[in-house]
Protein backbone atom coordinates (compact mmCIF):
# COMPACT_ATOMS: atom_id res chain seq x y z
CA UNK A 1 0.00 0.00 0.00
CA UNK A 2 1.65 3.51 -0.90
CA UNK A 3 1.87 6.21 1.75
CA UNK A 4 -1.02 8.14 0.22
CA UNK A 5 -3.61 5.93 0.70
CA UNK A 6 -2.56 5.62 4.56
CA UNK A 7 -2.37 9.85 4.66
CA UNK A 8 -4.90 11.42 6.71
CA UNK A 9 -4.74 15.30 7.09
CA UNK A 10 -6.41 16.63 9.78
CA UNK A 11 -7.08 20.83 10.25
CA UNK A 12 -6.73 21.96 13.75
CA UNK A 13 -7.15 25.76 14.04
CA UNK A 14 -6.63 26.52 10.52
CA UNK A 15 -3.51 24.73 10.38
CA UNK A 16 -3.91 21.33 8.15
CA UNK A 17 -1.43 18.15 9.87
CA UNK A 18 -1.03 15.29 7.89
CA UNK A 19 0.23 11.57 9.06
CA UNK A 20 0.12 7.94 8.10
CA UNK A 21 -3.13 6.51 9.62
CA UNK A 22 -3.73 2.55 10.04
CA UNK A 23 -5.69 1.21 7.00
CA UNK A 24 -9.26 1.32 8.09
CA UNK A 25 -9.26 4.04 10.82
CA UNK A 26 -9.66 7.10 8.56
CA UNK A 27 -12.40 7.70 9.19
CA UNK A 28 -12.81 7.42 12.98
CA UNK A 29 -9.72 9.53 13.38
CA UNK A 30 -10.83 12.27 11.18
CA UNK A 31 -13.98 12.73 13.52
CA UNK A 32 -11.73 12.34 16.53
CA UNK A 33 -9.92 15.46 14.65
CA UNK A 34 -12.94 17.05 14.60
CA UNK A 35 -14.00 16.88 17.91
CA UNK A 36 -10.45 18.26 18.78
CA UNK A 37 -10.39 20.98 16.55
CA UNK A 38 -14.19 21.92 18.11
CA UNK A 39 -12.56 21.54 21.49
CA UNK A 40 -9.10 23.81 21.27
CA UNK A 41 -11.96 26.11 19.33
CA UNK A 42 -13.84 26.89 22.00
CA UNK A 43 -10.64 26.98 24.21
CA UNK A 44 -9.03 29.22 21.78
CA UNK A 45 -12.54 31.38 22.18
CA UNK A 46 -12.21 31.31 26.37
CA UNK A 47 -8.64 32.00 25.85
CA UNK A 48 -7.93 34.44 22.86
CA UNK A 49 -3.99 35.49 24.22
CA UNK A 50 -3.20 31.38 24.33
CA UNK A 51 -0.95 30.27 21.25
CA UNK A 52 -1.87 27.26 19.36
CA UNK A 53 0.60 25.24 21.09
CA UNK A 54 -0.46 25.72 24.60
CA UNK A 55 -4.44 25.39 23.75
CA UNK A 56 -3.14 21.74 22.31
CA UNK A 57 -0.99 21.13 25.40
CA UNK A 58 -4.29 22.02 27.39
CA UNK A 59 -6.58 19.66 25.03
CA UNK A 60 -4.28 16.80 25.49
CA UNK A 61 -4.12 17.31 29.42
CA UNK A 62 -8.07 17.66 29.69
CA UNK A 63 -8.15 14.63 27.35
CA UNK A 64 -5.92 12.30 29.73
CA UNK A 65 -8.05 13.51 32.75
CA UNK A 66 -11.30 12.81 30.83
CA UNK A 67 -9.30 8.98 30.08
CA UNK A 68 -8.02 8.67 33.72
CA UNK A 69 -11.21 9.43 35.23
CA UNK A 70 -12.77 6.52 32.75
CA UNK A 71 -10.36 4.23 33.60
CA UNK A 72 -10.72 4.59 37.09
CA UNK A 73 -14.83 4.00 36.84
CA UNK A 74 -14.03 1.67 34.56
CA UNK A 75 -11.48 -0.44 37.70
CA UNK A 76 -14.18 0.45 40.11
CA UNK A 77 -16.86 -1.04 38.33
CA UNK A 78 -14.78 -3.89 37.48
CA UNK A 79 -14.40 -4.65 41.45
CA UNK A 80 -17.80 -4.49 41.93
CA UNK A 81 -18.54 -6.77 39.39
CA UNK A 82 -15.92 -9.00 40.63
CA UNK A 83 -17.29 -8.60 44.40
CA UNK A 84 -20.61 -9.23 43.07
CA UNK A 85 -19.72 -12.39 41.63
CA UNK A 86 -18.33 -13.59 44.59
CA UNK A 87 -21.27 -12.84 46.87
CA UNK A 88 -23.51 -14.54 44.39
CA UNK A 89 -21.00 -17.82 44.31
CA UNK A 90 -21.40 -17.95 48.13
CA UNK A 91 -25.58 -17.65 48.12
CA UNK A 92 -27.18 -21.37 48.70
CA UNK A 93 -28.61 -22.96 45.38
CA UNK A 94 -32.64 -22.37 45.99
Amino acid sequence: MSVQQNALTITVLGREYQFKAPPGQQAALQLLANVLDENVSAMQAQSPLANRDQLLVLSAINTLHELSQIKQQNADDKQRLVTLLQHLKTQPDS
